[in-house]
């Protein structure tokens, strides 16, 4: 009887010791999870980044400058503007 009851603490430790692990493999998966969404938050934000700037190159590339588009507006209502003036 003795022995019967020997085997039955060991297999409530290393039943014991099982869900010990098993809760910190749990805990682990929850942090890997978390730092994989905050990744994926972060590469989301380079894509958009490199977005944004290949949409400049091709504004570039098409003489489509916002700068220069502005000046040409303005001046384009300035030359209007004193033609209208001038008659």
């Amino acid at each position: 009887m003795d022995h019967v009851e020997q085997r039955e603490r060991e297999i409530l430790q290393i039943s014991n010791e099982i869900e010990d692990i098993k809760t910190i493999k749990k805990s682990q998966i929850t942090e890997f999870q978390s730092e994989i969404n905050e990744l994926k938050e972060k590469v989301q934000d380079i894509n958009d980044q490199i977005k944004s700037k290949e949409q400049i190159i091709v504004d570039f590339t098409a003489n489509r400058i916002p700068e220069i588009v502005t000046i040409k507006a303005e001046s384009f209502f300035l030359i209007i503007s004193v033609d209208k003036h001038s008659q």
